[in-house]
């Protein structure tokens, strides 16, 4: 199921993760000790798999999750999102429509609250990254990659937001030569940058990219 940290304004934790691999659950940490596990959704009863997990807080500190998982008990998977604002977690919402496998989430939250969440989704020839953005709603699932010749999959977001609102996004692609792939949203013009690939040699033995950025704006990636 995967487990997912974010750290807020005051230093305290926030956990969430897959549990007993039907359940999303949450904890926090501050002042030396764990609050109490909180479920966001339990799949039990349709055997409804998680199958990653990703959390960010908010301006106000306030937790928000996004997952995959099972839908009815299937081999399909969508992507899920909750958050905490009301104090208890909110009913999860589907943000994936395509009825196929959804896997490593990832979500970052800007200065303005704005939300991006990220997924590669498996097709039966090939995966996709997509994306869905809320401003004041969730927007349609938004395809990212662009495909070049030879390509064949498209796999493992991880994505980080800068100081000034800026998205960046690694993630794999697989091809005649496996190569780490990245790409940037600029905030003031809303648009996307086409792709830059990060490495120079075959990176087949290598998966799931993690991207940061320091107090400078400059990015690092593992």
């Amino acid at each position: 199921g995967g487990v997912a940290l974010a750290i807020d304004s005051v230093d305290k934790l926030h956990i969430a993760y897959g549990k007993s691999a039907f359940i999303v659950a949450y904890r926090s940490f501050s002042g030396g000790a764990f609050g109490s596990e909180e479920t966001l959704f339990d799949g039990t009863a349709n055997t409804d798999t998680v199958n990653g997990v990703a959390i960010a807080v908010n301006s106000l500190d306030i937790p928000h999750v996004a997952w995959a998982q099972d839908v009815a008990a299937g081999t399909d998977e969508a992507i899920y999102y909750s958050n905490r604002s009301s104090g208890s977690w909110a009913a999860r919402t589907q943000l994936s429509t395509q009825q196929v496998s959804q896997t490593f989430s990832s979500m970052v939250i800007d200065s303005n609250d704005y939300i991006y969440v990220f997924w590669a989704t498996a097709f039966s020839t090939n995966d996709r990254i997509f994306y869905a953005k809320y401003t004041s709603s969730w927007t349609a699932e938004i395809q990212l990659d662009t495909n070049g010749a030879g390509d064949v999959d498209f796999q493992a977001p991880h994505a980080v937001i800068d100081t000034s609102d800026n998205v960046y996004i690694a993630y794999v692609v697989q091809s005649s030569t496996n190569a780490i792939l990245y790409q940037k949203y600029t905030f003031s013009t809303d648009t996307w940058s086409g792709r830059t690939t990060v490495t120079t040699t075959d990176v087949s033995s290598s998966f799931a990219p993690s991207i940061g950025v320091d107090t400078s704006n400059n990015l690092h990636l593992v």
